[in-house]
């Protein structure tokens, strides 16, 4: 996993996706968004029954896992249901089937009326 915080920043957002073992820059308002692709080793690195840094979005089987096996607390982990477009900080998500391993969703983000990732 690549540890280049330009990787995991999604630029004029406060979404991470799958980094979790540092802190993130101070300067943006409010918190950071969380968003955890799937869970493998490499992408979940630094969540744990202790996290509470900010809410974990991700799918539900991931979710599961995530409460289930890592412990970290269902306060802090969002499910996000696949195929529906989902509001969240004033930018949309949706999560699409990958077809790589169970609860691994795809994204596509509209960040603006002229922003699609």
């Amino acid at each position: 996993m690549n540890k280049d915080l330009a990787v995991h920043h999604i630029p004029g957002t406060r979404f991470y996706v799958d980094f979790f073992r540092k802190p993130v820059p101070s300067g943006f308002p409010g918190p950071p968004i969380f968003f955890l692709s799937h869970f493998h080793g490499d992408h979940y690195s630094g969540l744990s029954a202790e996290w509470t840094r900010g809410r974990v979005i991700c799918s539900p089987v991931t979710a599961r896992l995530l409460v289930r096996i890592l412990g970290v607390s269902a306060e802090f982990v969002q499910e996000l249901e696949v195929d529906k477009r989902t509001e969240i900080d004033g930018s949309f998500v949706t999560f699409i089937d990958a077809h790589h391993c169970p609860g691994r969703p795809g994204s596509v983000w509209t960040l603006s009326p002229s922003r699609l990732l």
